[in-house]
């Protein structure tokens, strides 16, 4: 499983979706996140509570075994694909660079994403829950 941003930010702020997302995170066998999803996170997490939003941002990583992936060339051009082929159209995802690398990063590894809200259900990237 890849676990976008979006996911541990429902998480950490305790949002409807936290258990189900935590639990699916628990069961999961080598669960991905990409260092730009991190930091995406950290951003928005200090943002809304200050320094102790990334502390509980390291903490969660570490409790659900979370690999950090580092963004290398093939993945940055297999995310600029990603968005060429689901930016635009009739109905476009409408995603930011941390979502682009979290969608190509599910598609050239082939596992589902875990995310929240319905940008990425406008890509063919496969719905971890």
């Amino acid at each position: 499983m890849v676990v976008d941003s979006s996911a541990l930010l429902a998480i950490v702020s305790d949002e409807p979706e936290a258990r189900q997302f935590s639990g699916a995170l628990l069961r999961a066998t080598d669960p991905l996140l990409s260092n730009v999803a991190f930091v995406e996170c950290a951003q928005a997490l200090v943002d809304r509570f200050g320094a102790v939003g990334a502390t509980q941002l390291d903490h969660l990583v570490h409790a659900l075994g979370l690999r950090r992936v580092p963004v290398d060339d093939a993945l940055a051009s297999a995310a600029a694909d990603c968005c060429r082929s689901f930016g635009s159209g009739p109905a476009p995802a409408w995603l930011d660079a941390g979502g682009w690398i979290s969608c190509a990063l599910a598609h050239t590894l082939d596992r589902p994403l875990l995310f929240k809200g319905g940008d990425f259900l406008r890509t063919d990237v496969a719905v971890a829950c």
